[in-house]
């Protein structure tokens, strides 16, 4: 029922049911949408309530010269390999097939240049990596298409490029790769202050769409996450999935002990920035459980580290955690990996949070919970709706 995120106005804190519920109805919406649920509306079994959120995988996990689809292959089905070599790809999607774990293949760097405008020779590249995934037996191993990431917001920021420049890149490159991967779909990832804007479109092409913001929940450029995920919705046709994109990177700027701080003072902020974080994605995770339109779970992401040590890299990926955090990090890990399992196995557990278990921010609405039990059985078996 994707209306749900598209109407309401505050973040999803859950669905209210009591100990004895085991069929509840789908996402939380306006209440006055569920005043007369027919009963073929109410999920029977957690499969039908959760079954949609499918998909576990770090973005860049297996992007150039980062490789952890084996070290990550016990809590995740996805890797994300994204590199131009083409013998790199066909070894690395090889290796997922090993483990277990679907490929997203981004194809960008054989696409796009450094100004996001199409290569000359895109076409060729691409075509022959398909032609070679066909040789080695490996097409089945593709889950999803990748062909370039936050898209309009890149070409805005070229000198070279544009807007309206990037949808026809993608119009086009989107059809030839729907022809060399039939059956598989194509993705996207946008940033969030492309969402919001008036002229924001989703090209029809595009089978799984999220966008990225690594702020508070509440506050998204001073709007709530919601407000974004009701935007794509909107947006989306009925045949289009939703990833989320949850924050498990941390940015030396926040992180980096201020001047004025104590060794006390900094091992506390230290451990409010860490349980902020941990708040903040079980949070995500129950928005993705809330809504149908969620397949997929995309943490950015697992690792920072760089290729040389002379690199500089603006933070750390949660690999980090445990050793940057001694406090809280090996904890945010746990939990990580816990709903990782949970989402490979689906096994999902609902969090139903509480406002005060969410993230404390200055625009965390207060709470506003409208519910109605629709029917009890004559087991004692409780359906129900809930909003907060």
């Amino acid at each position: 029922m994707g209306r749900s995120l598209q109407q309401f106005a505050g973040l999803v804190l859950g669905c209210a049911a009591t100990a004895l519920a085991t069929t509840v109805l789908a996402a939380p919406a306006l209440a006055e949408g569920y005043r007369e649920v027919p009963k073929d509306a109410i999920y029977k079994t957690d499969e039908q309530r959760y079954g949609h959120l499918r998909y576990m995988g770090f973005y860049a996990s297996a992007m150039q010269h980062w490789n952890h689809t084996r070290e990550l292959a016990s809590f995740t089905n996805l890797t994300w390999i994204d590199t131009a070599n083409q013998e790199k790809i066909i070894a690395r999607v090889r290796e997922a097939g090993e483990v277990g774990v679907g490929v997203i293949l981004s194809v960008q760097a054989m696409a796009f240049d450094s100004e996001y405008r199409l290569r000359p020779d895109y076409l060729h590249r691409i075509a022959s990596l398909q032609q070679a995934l066909l040789a080695e037996d490996l097409m089945d191993h593709i889950t999803l298409v990748y062909p370039v990431d936050e898209p309009y917001s890149h070409a805005a920021k070229g000198r070279q490029t544009s807007r309206r420049e990037m949808r026809r890149a993608l119009e086009q490159l989107n059809g030839e790769l729907e022809t060399l991967f039939p059956g598989k779909p194509l993705g996207v990832i946008f940033s969030h202050g492309e969402v919001l804007r008036d002229d924001f479109s989703i090209p029809a092409s595009y089978d799984w769409i999220g966008f990225d913001c690594y702020h508070s929940l509440y506050d998204c450029d001073g709007r709530p996450q919601t407000d974004h995920y009701r935007k794509l919705l909107k947006r989306m046709t009925p045949g289009q999935s939703l990833m989320a994109v949850p924050q498990t990177w941390m940015r030396n700027d926040d992180f980096e002990r201020e001047s004025w701080e104590t060794d006390k003072l900094y091992e506390a902020r230290k451990a409010r920035m860490v349980e902020q974080l941990r708040k903040r994605l079980q949070h995500h995770y129950e928005i993705a459980l809330s809504e149908p339109r969620f397949i997929a779970f995309i943490p950015f992401l697992w690792s920072m580290s760089p290729a040389k040590p002379e690199q500089n890299y603006p933070g750390f990926g949660v690999d980090e955690f445990p050793a940057k955090f001694p406090e809280g990090g090996a904890e945010f890990l746990a939990q990580v990996q816990s709903i990782g399992r949970q989402i490979t196995s689906g096994n999902h557990q609902y969090p139903n949070l509480s406002r005060r278990q969410t993230e404390s921010d200055i625009l965390r609405p207060k709470n506003d919970l409208q519910a109605r039990i629709l029917e009890v059985s004559g087991s004692g078996v409780i359906s129900a709706w809930g909003y907060n």
